[in-house]
C-alpha cells in the first residue's frame, strides 16, 4: 500500500526527535558520571583533611582535648571530653589504664571530676571559666584564654600546665578546644628567678654572693658597655670558660646584632630616667655559634659607686620554640579550612549560568567562619530553571559538611527526576 507523502514526513521527524531526545539523554548521562566522579574526588578530598587534622593534633608537642561541662548532676565539677590526643595522658602526668579512660576511645567521651586534678578552688574557678565560656551570649567575647595553673599529679604532687583554651562549635554544640603544656620546669625557673631578685636588692653583699650561685644567669654592664660581672651560670649557657674569656669577645659575638642594638637603646633611656620595657626576649649566641632564645629581666643598679645595667637572663629557648610550634599548626589548621572553602565555592553554581536564566541577578554568600552551612543551588532544564537558598544546621566546618551534602542530594533529584 503506498504511503502518502505527508505520513512519511511525520515518520522523517518523529525519527528526528528520537534521535535528539537520545543524544540529549547521553549528555545527561555523562553530565552524571561527570559529577559522581567529583563528588567522589571531593569526598576523598574532605577525608584526607581530617584524617590530616586528626594526625597534626595527636602529633602536637602536648596535650590537646576537645571538653564541656557536665551540668545534669549537682554538686558536680565535670567535664566531659569528646577528643583527647595521644599525649595528653603524659602531659597530665596521668595513664591510659586508670578506670576513667579505660574506655576511651571505645566510648567517645569520658567524664573527668576536675577535684581529682586541682585543689577544691582552683576547680571551682576552672570550671566556672568552661561554663562562662560556653553560655556567653557572643562565642568571640571569651574564644579564647590562655593560663597558667597548678595541677594534681597521680601522687598529689603538684605541677604546672600552661593551658590555651579556645570556644570551638562541634557537632552544633559548643565546646572548648584546649591545647596543654607541661611549664613545670619555666614556673620554677620563673620563681627561683622572682626570689632571686628580690633577695639581690637585699644587700649588695649578699646580692654579689646570690647571683654567682643562681639558677638563671645574670650579667652586670657598666654604662660605657663594660662588662662588670658575669656570674657561673652565663658563662655557662654561653659556653665560655671564665668571666676573663668573655671579656675578650665583643658582644656583638654573642648577642644577636638586632637585638643587642635594641638593647642599648633601652639601657640610655634608663640611665636618662626615661620609661623602657624591663622584660625582653632576645636571642643570644653559644660559643659553638648556636642561637637560643632568652628572657632578660634589665634594671638600673649602682656597682662600685656607679650606676650600672643588672641583667637577670632565663634560656627560655624550649618554651618559645614550643610556641613556634603550636603557631606553626595553628596556620596549618588555617590552611587546611581554607582549603576547605575553594572546595564549597567550587561547588556552588557558576554566577553566569544564573544570570543567563534571570536578569536581575546578584550573588552575595559570606561565611562568617571561612566555611559556610549557607548554599545556593541551581539547576536548569530547556526553558525551566530552579534556584535555590539554603541554611543548614551548624556553623563553621559542621555547617560546610552539610551543605556539601544537600548540593550533592538536589543535584541528584534533578538528574535522577527528570
Amino acid at each position: 500500500m503506498p504511503v502518502h507523502p505527508s505520513e512519511s514526513a511525520d515518520v522523517s521527524a518523529l525519527h528526528l526527535k528520537i534521535e535528539q531526545l537520545e543524544a540529549q539523554l547521553h549528555e545527561s548521562e555523562a553530565t552524571c558520571h561527570t559529577q559522581a566522579r567529583r563528588i567522589g574526588e571531593l569526598e576523598r578530598e574532605v577525608a584526607s583533611q581530617e584524617e590530616f587534622l586528626h594526625t597534626m593534633l595527636d602529633n602536637f608537642p602536648g596535650g590537646v582535648a576537645i571538653y564541656r561541662t557536665v551540668r545534669e548532676e549537682t554538686d558536680t565539677l565535670l567535664l566531659e571530653f569528646k577528643y583527647l590526643s595521644r599525649e595528653w595522658a603524659e602531659t597530665w602526668r596521668r595513664s591510659w589504664e586508670e578506670p576513667w579512660l579505660a574506655d576511651y576511645p571505645t566510648t567517645h567521651s569520658v567524664k573527668m571530676d576536675m577535684r581529682e586534678f586541682f585543689e577544691e578552688a582552683t576547680a571551682v574557678r576552672l570550671w566556672g571559666l568552661v561554663k562562662n565560656r560556653e553560655d556567653t551570649a557572643n562565642p568571640l567575647e571569651q574564644a579564647r584564654n590562655v593560663l597558667k595553673t597548678a595541677v594534681l599529679s597521680k601522687d598529689g604532687s603538684e605541677f604546672w600546665l600552661s593551658m590555651v583554651v579556645f570556644a570551638v562549635e562541634y557537632e552544633g554544640e559548643r565546646w572548648s578546644l584546649g591545647f596543654f603544656q607541661d611549664v613545670t620546669e619555666q614556673v620554677e625557673a620563673q620563681e627561683a628567678l622572682e626570689k632571686a631578685n628580690r633577695q639581690l636588692q637585699a644587700s649588695e653583699a649578699r646580692f654579689r654572693q646570690l647571683i654567682d650561685e643562681a639558677i638563671q644567669g645574670v650579667s652586670i654592664i657598666g654604662r660605657d658597655g663594660e662588662r662588670l660581672y658575669v656570674n657561673k651560670k652565663l658563662i655557662e649557657m654561653l659556653g665560655y670558660g671564665s668571666l676573663e674569656e668573655m671579656k675578650t669577645i665583643p658582644r656583638e659575638k654573642y648577642v644577636r646584632e638586632e637585638d643587642l642594638i635594641a638593647a642599648k637603646e633601652r639601657q640610655e633611656k634608663r640611665y636618662r630616667g626615661e620609661k623602657a620595657p624591663e622584660r625582653t626576649r632576645l636571642q643570644m649566641i653559644k660559643k659553638s655559634g648556636e642561637h637560643f632564645w632568652v628572657e632578660g629581666l634589665a634594671h638600673v643598679v649602682e656597682w662600685d659607686g656607679k650606676p650600672a645595667t643588672q641583667i637577670n637572663i632565663i634560656d627560655v629557648d624550649a618554651e618559645v620554640r614550643s610556641r613556634q610550634k603550636l603557631e606553626a599548626a595553628n596556620e596549618l589548621m588555617s590552611m587546611g579550612v581554607g582549603y576547605g572553602s575553594r572546595i564549597q565555592q567550587a561547588l556552588l553554581p557558576r554566577t553566569e549560568d544564573i544570570q543567563a536564566a534571570f536578569r536581575a541577578f546578584e550573588v552575595s554568600w559570606e561565611p562568617r567562619d571561612v566555611v559556610s552551612g549557607d548554599f545556593y543551588w541551581f539547576h536548569r532544564d530547556g526553558a525551566k530553571a530552579w534556584l535555590m537558598l539554603g541554611d543548614c544546621t551548624g556553623h563553621g566546618v559542621p555547617g560546610a559538611f552539610m551543605s556539601l551534602i544537600s548540593l550533592t542530594v538536589l543535584d541528584r533529584i534533578a538528574y535522577e527526576g527528570r
